[in-house]
């Protein structure tokens, strides 16, 4: 059977740790992955054809010492372009610690989700796949 967009955003971000641990290369947006159902142990496809091209370059970080800086961000996504970087605020204006950005193409943001699990300070900074839809509702509440 088909598996839903967060079930196979959260399925990634598994495999993802396992990948990034090895620290082997992957590409998430063109991969075709198999979930092994609870039941009889079958595979069952995970389609993520719900996706547009502009969702494809968002990612959201989250863990991020709430000290950061754009610069931080700009610093471990080095050497890739990066159009929109947001960081999310409190009703009271305060960091909560969840950074959204937007990459220039799907390349880079392939390449972005590879540093889940670097350092920003103190804390290992966690890295996955959102909507752009996110990103703007997120940007349009600051």
């Amino acid at each position: 059977g088909r598996i839903s967009f967060y079930e196979v955003h959260l399925m990634f971000r598994s495999v993802l740790s396992q990948i990034t641990r090895q620290r082997s290369r992957c590409s998430f947006w063109q991969f075709r992955a198999f979930a092994v159902e609870s039941t009889g142990g079958q595979q069952a496809e995970i389609s993520v054809e719900q996706t547009s091209s502009e969702d494809r370059k968002c990612l959201r970080l989250y863990n991020v010492v709430r000290t950061a800086m754009p610069s931080d961000i700009h610093r471990l996504f080095q050497g890739l372009k990066l159009e929109r970087v947001i960081c999310e605020l409190t009703p009271k204006f305060s960091p909560t610690g969840d950074w959204y950005v937007e990459l220039a193409n799907e390349s880079d943001a392939v390449q972005a989700m590879m540093r889940s699990q670097e350092l920003i300070g103190v804390r290992p900074v966690v890295i996955s796949p959102t909507l752009k839809s996110v990103v703007d509702s997120v940007q349009s509440e600051r």
